[in-house]
């Protein structure tokens, strides 16, 4: 979350330059920080979406299973944040 924070910060920044100092740089600073964000942002939906599948190994054992989706889930969710970083 640490670097989706610091992209937004950049974000607002690049926009206030703009604002205060409109050039051609400042916009393509503008849409740079914007673009890392959104790709960011997109990342985290994914990783959400597929956590929202609650999939996991099966097993007929149900405590095994749902032990095997919540594994599964913290995977995906681990792998989300460190990519973030």
């Amino acid at each position: 979350m640490e670097h989706i924070e610091e992209l937004i910060d950049e974000v607002i920044d690049a926009a206030k330059e703009l604002m205060t100092r409109p050039s051609a740089r400042n916009r393509v600073q503008l849409w740079n920080a914007r673009g890392e964000l959104q790709t960011e942002f997109s990342r985290l939906l994914a990783a959400l979406a597929e956590i929202e599948k609650g999939e996991g190994a099966y097993s007929r054992d149900p405590l095994e299973h749902a032990s095997n989706t919540i594994d599964y889930m913290k995977r995906i969710a681990r792998e989300a944040r460190e990519a973030t970083k």
